[in-house]
């Protein structure tokens, strides 16, 4: 398979375009020419990748790629309203971070202990080099060692909010939800990935979901644990003995939030290095992109 088009509809957190990112670059090293097409993003943020804003896009241009470019097409999230034009002529493959209820090509999933139902299982791609290079400006805070709080809820359970009176460090929050006290906000871009590497520090997961499992590979090839409560996700993505666990269920109460947070700051170090190499030895962008040309391959019955 020479040639593929992905289409990545809706606006992906940055550690989402990374790991699609870290994937692309990996078929790319392989031979595999990839022209790439979302509804938010840059060209810059795609490095070496071909990447084309689809909201830039003339209406003749627009037109072109729906009748007569690429002859497979992968599509990334929910389908947009235009997408049965493409799924007519091409052939086409879907691939979602979870179970979808509509299906409109192949089927495929991105995370781990999914695809029950017959989807085919792709492997996430982490590029330590990538994050140790990334770009952008250190958020200024006091001290080192900063703990980064990372929230796709729309509130943060209390017993955290409790744990947290005891910290004296530098406390940052990406989220929705309300900030901590006494926490800043950091903006949604590689910042993090900068502080991380400049300053050290914890990531701590009040909830685990299969992107979020992403966030905390890439903060172990920084050199950064995870403190979370008990994940599948997490067990398969950095291993069982990769990250802080807070207490025996999804809802740890304050006390274990602050074992588990004291527990980081002693054994951080050897935690964060054990889920590197696992992370290392089994999502690397050679062996997510191995998976993904077999099949491409498959898809378009062994042509190249």
């Amino acid at each position: 398979m020479r040639e593929v088009v992905w289409f990545i509809n809706g606006w992906i957190v940055p550690w989402e375009r990374r790991v699609l990112l870290a994937m692309a670059q990996g078929l790319s090293a392989k031979g595999v020419t990839l022209r790439t097409l979302g509804l938010k993003g840059t060209s810059k943020e795609w490095g070496d990748i071909s990447f084309a804003n689809w909201h830039f896009l003339t209406g003749f241009e627009k037109l072109k790629w729906l009748l007569y470019e690429g002859k497979l097409w992968h599509l990334w999230g929910d389908p947009p309203r235009w997408w049965p034009f493409v799924r007519l002529r091409t052939r086409v493959i879907h691939t979602q971070l979870e179970v979808a209820s509509r299906w409109t090509g192949m089927p495929t999933v991105c995370a781990p202990n999914f695809g029950d139902a017959g989807e085919v299982q792709l492997l996430p791609a982490f590029d330590g080099r990538s994050l140790w290079n990334a770009t952008g400006s250190l958020f200024r805070i006091e001290g080192s060692m900063p703990l980064v709080i990372v929230a796709e809820g729309p509130k943060l359970p209390q017993e955290l909010l409790d744990a947290l009176c005891g910290w004296e460090g530098s406390l940052c929050f990406l989220g929705r939800a309300s900030p901590p006290p006494k926490s800043q906000r950091l903006p949604l871009d590689d910042s993090v990935y900068v502080l991380w590497r400049e300053r050290g520090g914890f990531l701590l997961l009040p909830t685990s979901t299969p992107a979020l499992s992403w966030l905390a590979a890439q903060a172990s090839l920084l050199g950064v644990p995870t403190i979370a409560a008990p994940s599948f996700w997490l067990d398969e993505i950095l291993g069982c003995d990769g990250y802080i666990i807070a207490g025996g269920n999804e809802s740890p109460a304050c006390e274990q939030w602050q074992e588990a947070i004291k527990r980081a700051v002693d054994v951080g170090g050897s935690v964060a290095g054990h889920a590197r190499r696992h992370v290392e030895a089994r999502f690397s962008p050679e062996v997510a992109a191995n998976r993904l040309l077999e099949l491409y391959l498959d898809s378009t019955g062994g042509k190249r």
